[in-house]
């Protein structure tokens, strides 16, 4: 795994960052899945062995498209671990909105405050205030400073939003 580059400005949401939460939740899938793959490869070669009728090769075929699934999930993991910068606390600039920031944003047009951390499309979770940089919102605050406000378009249609503070997390 490489780290991204001294002197990196973090901006650029073309390259695929990793926060080290992120990483290690890459990490806790991947070998989730490997268990179940090797257990899973078990039962599709029994299958396979015991497949004699039509619908014994219905359900070892049902077995194989499973399998395959988890081939490709466990393959998409492991290229993401290994292509990905993972961002270090240390990396991260003093000031502005980046991946592996927190960011404290209002609403302007409903007066709502939000908590969100800034991070990559693969750990994004709007439910758990996990913003990924990649988003419209996640795009306009990347390397905005408390005070600063953007107008975002938005699914729901233009909205506008004042940063109030960015914190590491």
């Amino acid at each position: 795994m490489r780290r991204a580059p001294a002197g990196a400005t973090l901006k650029a949401v073309d390259q695929q960052y990793l926060t080290p939460e992120g990483k290690q939740q890459i990490e806790q899938e991947l070998a989730r899945l490997r268990a179940a793959h090797t257990e899973s490869e078990g039962r599709l070669s029994d299958s396979m062995l015991l497949a004699g009728d039509a619908g014994d090769v219905g359900e070892y075929l049902d077995k194989q498209r499973d399998q395959d699934l988890l081939d490709r999930r466990i393959e998409l993991l492991e290229e993401r671990l290994a292509t990905a910068h993972v961002i270090e606390p240390d990396e991260l600039p003093r000031a502005g909105a980046v991946i592996g920031t927190a960011t404290d944003v209002e609403d302007l047009d409903t007066g709502v405050h939000s908590h969100f951390e800034l991070v990559s499309s693969a750990e994004s979770n709007l439910a758990r205030g996990r913003l990924s940089v990649e988003s419209p919102v996640g795009r306009a605050l990347v390397g905005r400073r408390p005070g600063d406000t953007v107008e975002v378009l938005t699914p729901k249609g233009r909205r506008h939003f004042k940063l109030l503070a960015v914190q590491r997390y």
